[in-house]
């Protein structure tokens, strides 16, 4: 089937929307899939089928290498900043309502707990990725 070159250019700039490591390991094939499939099919039939095949998928591997990355520990560090920078301020000039210190200091240990299971879990992943 002739005119096969626009619609594989096409394909392996759409191909450019999945994440970085799944295109690398994958996108060549692909796009070798695809331009084979234009030989043998009806063009229509394979671009039609593409566009589900990407509209599915793409999310999908962006959603896997979004929750696939690391913890950002960035949200957890000013949270428990924030909760210290509070508990000094109001020991030092002594205006801390018993509901502020309670607040306070639930923010304080809630930080914590965010760093230490942000801490685990970094650990657990790097064990994982070590095996």
């Amino acid at each position: 089937m002739s005119g096969t070159g626009a619609p594989v250019s096409a394909y392996r700039g759409l191909v450019r929307l999945y994440p970085r490591p799944f295109r690398d390991e994958y996108g060549a094939d692909m796009v070798a899939v695809f331009g084979a499939q234009l030989r043998d099919e009806a063009a229509w039939r394979v671009c039609t089928r593409a566009a589900v095949d990407l509209v599915l998928t793409v999310p999908t591997r962006r959603l896997e290498a979004h929750m696939n990355r690391s913890a950002n520990r960035v949200f957890p560090v000013a949270f428990l900043a924030l909760a210290v920078a509070g508990l000094v301020l109001a020991t030092v000039t002594g205006e801390l309502a018993p509901a502020a210190w309670v607040l306070a200091m639930a923010a304080f240990v809630g930080s914590w707990i965010l760093l230490a299971a942000g801490a685990i879990l970094g650990v657990a992943r790097l064990g994982a990725r070590v095996h």
